[in-house]
């Protein structure tokens, strides 16, 4: 378990190493306290920024700066994913795409959870297990 001091530190220098900042973006995370037993994660492929250890922190930019009812213009040439932001509970309504929302529930530290989100980021509906909701665009 990392405690709350440690916890801010390494959210620091994740920052300082991954300052990436897109125009109209702002920057947040969620960290998962991940199981301390039993723990049979795995990671691979292309993952995004973040921190991949004992416990697990992602790195993420968002934006609410219009309603999520008025249709935005992004590629519809074929299915895609947006997370939903954590102020909504709506998906976002692209133009000349259906969606449907979706998510994911992690099973996380049973005993003592410290999951917590950070500045801007995605929908988390979960208390100790955090859960994301997706929205799918076909």
């Amino acid at each position: 378990m990392i405690e709350e001091t440690a916890t801010k530190d390494i959210e620091q220098k994740n920052r300082q190493k991954h300052k990436k900042y897109f125009r109209g973006f702002k920057n947040g995370i969620i960290y998962w306290d991940d199981e301390d037993r039993k723990n049979s994660k795995e990671k691979g492929g292309v993952l995004p920024s973040g921190i991949y250890d004992r416990d697990t922190l992602i790195n993420y930019c968002c934006r609410s700066d219009g309603s999520d009812r008025t249709k935005i213009v992004l590629p519809t040439y074929r299915t895609f994913y947006l997370l939903r932001y954590f102020t909504s509970t709506l998906c976002q309504l692209v133009k000349g795409m259906d969606v449907r929302i979706e998510f994911v529930k992690t099973n996380d530290e049973d005993h003592y959870n410290k999951n917590y989100n950070s500045g801007s980021h995605p929908a988390n509906g979960g208390n100790s297990n955090i859960k994301l909701y997706y929205c799918y665009y076909e």
